[in-house]
């Protein structure tokens, strides 16, 4: 479990109502958004408690910093919780921090492949309106989540990091855009050189090489392209890099001699590449390659293509609002004009007295409203244009061309799924399939990793190319499909991985649809045949699925 609070400088980022909105918008995903829930407000709906939070913080008129707290808490990928325990989860974090008596509205989200929570507090006191702020929060949440851990046996997670601030936003920037960042690159393919040097001069000359320059900036140090573009902090890259330490190695900062610096050649430069999240070996490579033989675009032809989809989309997006402008400012000449010749009439045509100066303030008013009129639909019209002609990220770019069928847009995406051990409730096969299969349904939702979500009769099938997830608590048509799914990827003999219920229940799917497979564990299989017998001599009513308390009631 992962508990991190997401910073929110900016005023208009911090706006309690917009973060509710978008925590409880179900964005056309049915699945998406779990259970909401309300605390220490007098209202039960989180719209009405929206107006009780801002309220309150409107009380508190000092504050100069932002008076919302978001917090995300993140499950392992395929850990189940309960109602209960998440709500209870979230109750303890909130109360760990100081915020036991604060208003907040917390929902869960289930349209990834990990569970979470987004929880949001309102710092300023209900009764005090007085703004709290915790100290050091990513310690004490560490603290909690190893705790909590414990409490309710979930799967351990790594809470010290030892990253620094910058380098951890560049670790995340990765994870979002999927695109290497500059420290990584500097990590991984110039810091050995670097760290060779004795001198300043050898210094520079060695980032010179990598495409690079370190100058001072503030207190410390910076490294930076050599236009300039990218500036990161020399000690977010290695702790080596910092001021302090080089001037203890190499004796006081002296800045590169460009003269010197001119006999030199670039050897490589950074570029913004595709980051291979889980690199496989060249005989992995090659088994892939024959498993999916029809997948023959590679990753670099396709962000080639991304690359020049995003420079047409950009051109096509300023035509357009350049078009937009061009009529926004015709549409107002057109207006101011339009008053001006009422005007000159009501002066012509009109004695001067009190009926004139009332039709030209009308004419006034009539002028102010087209104009606001006006603006309102071109700010519409621009925003219209922005989202029909937005600049997807790669992963972003990769998941609409997955949603849309693009296999090789998939392959890609799977490559980033994480290498950890699977948990959860999901059906798997003994032998890798001979080809790719996906099943002939609608998808719903392909995730940033890869895995694609089938929506059947409002439940959900999570597929992440080689297993397919379901809940726990599914009904028999769902375990039936998921089963014939596994079949067709994996052959006649599967294995069933999860809780007894969930194994118990698959069973007796695939006894009532009469499906021709068997399970490599040996008691699913005794049991199957058992219930198969069953089947026989009392009818279908003999392998209905199971509740939690039936199955509990079954092993007592």
């Amino acid at each position: 479990m992962i508990a991190k609070a997401i910073a929110m400088k900016v005023a208009e980022k911090s706006h309690f109502s917009k973060l509710v909105a978008y925590m409880t918008d179900a964005q056309d995903t049915p699945f998406r958004l779990g259970q909401v829930s309300v605390t220490n407000c007098y209202s039960d709906g989180h719209n009405d408690a929206v107006y009780e939070v801002l309220n309150t913080q409107m009380q508190n008129r000092r504050a100069i910093s932002d008076k919302t707290y978001h917090l995300i808490v993140s499950f392992r990928a395929g850990e189940d919780v309960s109602p209960e325990t998440l709500q209870a989860i979230e109750a303890e974090l909130c109360t760990g921090l100081g915020f036991k008596e604060h208003q907040r509205i917390s929902a869960v989200h289930q349209d990834t492949e990990n569970l979470h929570i987004h929880i949001a507090i309102n710092k300023v006191h209900p009764v005090k309106h007085t703004i709290y702020n915790p100290y050091r929060d990513y310690k004490i949440l560490a603290k909690l989540c190893a705790k909590l851990e414990q409490q309710y046996g979930l799967e351990v997670d790594n809470h010290s990091s030892q990253r620094n601030h910058t380098a951890g936003r560049a670790r995340d920037m990765e994870r979002h855009s999927g695109v290497e960042s500059l420290i990584s690159w500097i990590q991984q393919k110039a810091l050995d050189s670097i760290k060779q040097a004795s001198t300043w001069a050898e210094l520079h000359a060695a980032l010179y090489e990598n495409s690079l320059s370190i100058k001072p900036r503030g207190n410390g140090l910076a490294l930076s392209t050599l236009d300039e573009s990218i500036v990161v902090k020399a000690s977010s890259v290695a702790r080596e890099l910092s001021k302090g330490k080089l001037e203890q190695r190499l004796g006081t900062f002296q800045p590169a001699n460009e003269q010197s610096l001119s006999t030199l050649t670039v050897k490589q430069r950074y570029d913004r590449a595709v980051l291979t999240i889980n690199p496989v070996s060249p005989e992995q490579s090659k088994q892939l390659e024959q498993l999916k033989k029809p997948l023959k675009i590679t990753s670099t032809d396709l962000y080639n293509l991304y690359q020049s989809e995003r420079l047409d989309s950009t051109v096509i997006r300023v035509e357009a609002l350049q078009r937009a402008r061009t009529q926004h400012q015709a549409d107002i000449q057109q207006a101011k004009d339009k008053a001006a010749d009422k005007r000159r009439w009501l002066k012509a045509l009109i004695q001067p007295g009190i009926n004139k100066k009332l039709l030209l303030a009308l004419t006034g008013k009539s002028l102010q409203a087209d104009i606001k009129r006006i603006n309102a639909d071109y700010r519409q019209q621009r925003q219209s244009l922005y989202a029909q002609h937005r600049r997807f990220t790669w992963l972003d770019w990769l998941q609409q061309q997955a949603t849309q069928g693009n296999l090789n847009a998939l392959k890609i995406l799977r490559q980033r799924q994480s290498k950890a051990e699977v948990k959860g409730n999901y059906l798997d096969g003994i032998k890798t399939p001979s080809e790719h299969f996906a099943p002939q349904q609608s998808t719903a939702k392909v995730t940033k990793k890869g895995t694609v979500f089938y929506l059947h009769n409002k439940a959900v099938i999570k597929d992440d190319g080689n297993r397919f997830h379901v809940a726990a608590d599914a009904d028999q048509a769902v375990l039936t499909s998921a089963l014939i799914y596994a079949k067709n990827r994996h052959g006649y003999q599967l294995s069933i991985q999860g809780n007894e219920l969930f194994q118990e229940n698959v069973v007796r799917a695939s006894v009532k649809a009469g499906l021709n497979i068997s399970f490599d564990q040996e008691q699913l299989e005794q049991r199957r045949v058992q219930l198969s017998a069953e089947m026989l001599l009392f009818g279908d009513g003999a392998v209905k699925n199971l509740t939690a308390q039936q199955s509990v009631g079954r092993r007592r």
